[in-house]
């Protein structure tokens, strides 16, 4: 199995996940996917992102040991802390984190943009065989690396095909290219542009602490990525 296809697999289940625009996308009836609010102000070090996969993993009696990986791709989850949240008319930052934290109720999906992984340049996520006009978004993090699947693009993203720019193709959901004709056999299929990350909270609650009468401190909050 291809990586475009094996990728597309994985992305069947994002026909409950319908595109409004080129940068939302909008989950069950009326539910449009907001992004993170920036705070940059607070928000401080040390912040973490671990990887997770999912392994099924069994020992014989005789104590040799074999691995099934269950997941194609890691799902990612994210640490961030904000040292101050400002409670002022002028910067009322506690209230803005507050109120979205509200709004989804601690469990529906939003977009996270990670400032060291958002960026794709030149990347290739495909090879043509004059067949397949669907193909996975993906990237590498250091060239010929794993290929991992970006299924969050922000639109507009420039595709090449063997080099060449064209826009003959429409991005669907999931980070789906679908191209109008088949990339001829062997063509080297690469995009540019940025991404974010959909992902939900992992706790019900938030541990905010009040500093003073006007700052409140966040030590921890995290999320974990979700597949489409």
């Amino acid at each position: 199995m291809s990586l475009q296809i094996l990728y597309l697999a994985q992305s069947a289940g994002a026909g409950k996940i319908t595109q409004t625009d080129g940068s939302l996308i909008t989950l069950g009836v009326g539910y449009v996917v907001p992004e993170l609010p920036a705070l940059p102000a607070g928000l401080t070090f040390p912040r973490g992102r671990k990887p997770q996969w999912s392994n099924a993993r069994r020992q014989s009696l005789a104590g040799t040991r074999s691995v099934n990986q269950l997941y194609f791709i890691p799902l990612y989850q994210w640490t961030i802390t904000y040292s101050f949240l400002r409670v002022l008319a002028s910067h009322p930052e506690w209230q803005t984190f507050l109120d979205f934290f509200n709004s989804l109720a601690a469990a529906q999906p939003f977009y996270y943009t990670d400032p060291l992984d958002n960026l794709a340049t030149d990347q290739v996520f495909g090879v043509g065989d004059g067949t397949t006009t669907a193909f996975q978004l993906a990237r590498r993090l250091v060239p010929g690396g794993f290929a991992e699947a970006i299924q969050s693009p922000l639109a507009p993203i420039t595709v090449k095909d063997n080099g060449s720019p064209t826009t003959a193709f429409t991005l669907g959901n999931g980070g789906i290219v679908n191209f109008i004709t088949p990339p001829a056999a062997g063509h080297t299929l690469s995009w540019s542009g940025t991404y974010r990350w959909l992902v939900r909270f992992d706790d019900d609650s938030a541990d905010l602490s009040q500093m003073d009468s006007i700052l409140y401190e966040l030590k921890k909050i995290t999320f974990s990525g979700e597949k489409l």
